[in-house]
């Protein structure tokens, strides 16, 4: 009994200090973090990678946005690199920026390649109370000019309704907190309500949302002169103007074909495109984005139907529909063209 009673306190001894170990391992507090996203605003520059510290975030192309990263609070070395035929080249930076605790930033590369810069915001990195969405835009397209921004319930007369600010290139609205739901965003030029550049229809604002909403220079099909790119913190999406259509073309490489009609849902009596040749092609023709017919018929007859084909045609793509291979294996090859031009 005795020794037991002497072995005791030893066996207290370890005890308590493997508490003591494990008490100090939790009091060590946690390093304090930010969070930052980039966007990829500049419409004439290639594709790039940016790099924060020893992080890099690789192939952002133009209108690309990336999920918010997070790191240790600190002071980081922030450059961007265009990827080019040759190598990569540095077109921002390197520039060391202080990161504070609890903070969301949002890196914009803005301007054409011969003026871009980096664009920093900076808002805190809180909870999004219930019910509501939090909103901040930026105005990033260098060709647009001092705009109105509307954000209004559906189909709200514009004549009758405040603008929720007015900016121009490199400034911002924001951030807000508004109710969740269904809206109608519309840019008009600064004073003018009747003059409508870019609407995005309805759309639905989810509850607890933080979004970074840009617009940028639209390269793609259609009048609008901007588009809106949306950012999460998950990543990026675009909200194009609600008339946006897709844009196509026909081009006739059969060397041993006739000359074609391009048909379109079967109305034969009206080709979309009548008598196309070798080697012709159409100029680009905007259409309403939907999913479409196009049969392919030799232009004397239209008895013979080698190429029958259903096109899904997206809004703000352009397509090119060329009848490929000799006329005895002839077929429809679809292409899709980016017509924006890259410094």
């Amino acid at each position: 009994m005795l020794r037991h009673m002497k072995f005791l306190p030893a066996v207290l001894l370890m005890f308590l200090a493997g508490c003591s170990s494990s008490s100090d391992d939790r009091l060590v507090p946690a390093p304090a973090t930010f969070k930052v996203q980039a966007l990829h605003a500049s419409p004439d520059a290639p594709t790039v990678n940016l790099s924060i510290g020893s992080n890099t975030i690789s192939n952002v192309d133009y209108k690309a946005g990336t999920a918010a990263l997070a790191l240790n609070v600190g002071t980081y070395a922030v450059k961007v690199d265009g990827i080019l035929p040759g190598g990569p080249a540095t077109v921002i930076g390197p520039v060391n920026l202080s990161f504070a605790a609890d903070k969301l930033y949002s890196i914009v590369a803005v301007g054409d390649v011969a003026n871009i810069e980096a664009l920093v915001l900076e808002q805190p990195d809180t909870a999004v109370p219930a019910g509501a969405v939090r909103l901040r835009v930026v105005h990033a397209a260098p060709m647009a000019p001092r705009v109105d921004v509307y954000l209004t319930a559906p189909g709200a007369d514009l004549s009758a309704a405040a603008p929720v600010g007015t900016f121009a290139f490199r400034e911002n609205l924001g951030p807000v907190e508004i109710p969740a739901g269904n809206y109608q965003a519309r840019v008009t030029l600064a004073g003018n309500p009747a003059a409508v550049v870019f609407d995005t229809g309805t759309i639905t604002l989810a509850a607890g949302g933080n979004l970074l909403l840009t617009a940028v220079e639209n390269t793609a099909t259609g009048s609008a002169p901007i588009s809106l790119v949306v950012q999460n913190g998950s990543g990026s999406s675009q909200i194009l103007d609600v008339a946006t259509p897709a844009d196509l073309r026909v081009v006739h490489a059969s060397p041993d074909a006739p000359a074609v009609d391009v048909v379109v849902n079967d109305d034969f009596a009206n080709p979309l495109v009548p008598d196309l040749s070798f080697p012709g092609f159409t100029p680009f023709v905007s259409v309403p984005p939907a999913t479409y017919n196009v049969k392919v018929t030799d232009a004397a007859t239209q008895g013979v139907v080698p190429i029958n084909a259903n096109l899904d045609l997206v809004a703000g793509i352009r397509y090119s529909v060329l009848a490929v291979g000799n006329l005895a294996a002839l077929e429809a090859l679809i292409a899709v063209d980016d017509p924006r031009p890259i410094a």
